[in-house]
């Protein structure tokens, strides 16, 4: 089932998969800022991971806005993309694969996590397909290409799912599963951090 989302993601994006070393998805605007802030904090955290434990010290301080410190925190840090792309970007050293291997990503993972969210809910594959095509390409995502922070919404649905298999089934997994991704969801996006967490209580 991933498979036929991620194909279905390649399809939708497409040309950017045979681009997507040399050219950005979207716009110059958004993307551009955000491959910076992904250059950054997987920066920093590769750097630690080489040994340099004072990259993680700094890492709020980004290298914009001198003398001024804590300049990361004037906008979306995108921890979890940048675990999520780290292991390409220390691989290949280019944002441009990495930012839009995130953005193919997002319409693969949001199309899968409803998927499982709805199969779970109603045991019929087909509902459980549409639902994910119907978030994955919801209206409100595609008007956002340019934000990479609100296209990673496949968090919400895999909370959802967690929490309510924890409450099916009351087995800690689930829920730990289901905590996982909603801490996850919380360090992708801060709007959704501002909007989920609420409805997910």
């Amino acid at each position: 089932t991933p498979l036929v989302f991620f194909l279905i993601a390649l399809v939708t994006t497409w040309p950017l998969a045979r681009v997507a070393t040399t050219q950005l998805a979207a716009d110059l605007g958004d993307p551009a800022f955000n491959c910076w802030v992904l250059a950054w904090t997987s920066g920093q955290m590769i750097a630690a991971l080489g040994g340099d434990f004072g990259a993680l010290a700094n890492f709020w301080n980004g290298n914009i806005f001198h003398p001024e410190p804590l300049t990361l925190a004037y906008s979306e840090h995108l921890f979890a993309e940048s675990l999520q792309i780290l292991p390409i970007q220390a691989a290949t050293g280019n944002i441009l694969l990495s930012y839009n291997l995130l953005f193919i990503a997002s319409f693969a993972l949001s199309g899968w996590a409803a998927y499982l969210l709805v199969r779970d809910l109603t045991g019929e594959r087909w509902a459980a397909y549409l639902g994910g095509l119907a978030f994955a390409y919801a209206p409100y995502r595609l008007g956002q290409f340019s934000h990479l922070q609100i296209l990673t919404s496949y968090w919400m649905p895999l909370a959802l799912f967690g929490l309510h298999r924890y409450f099916v089934t009351r087995r800690t997994r689930a829920l730990a599963g289901g905590s996982v991704a909603l801490l996850m969801q919380n360090l992708s996006c801060g709007y959704y951090m501002l909007f989920f967490v609420p409805f997910a209580a």
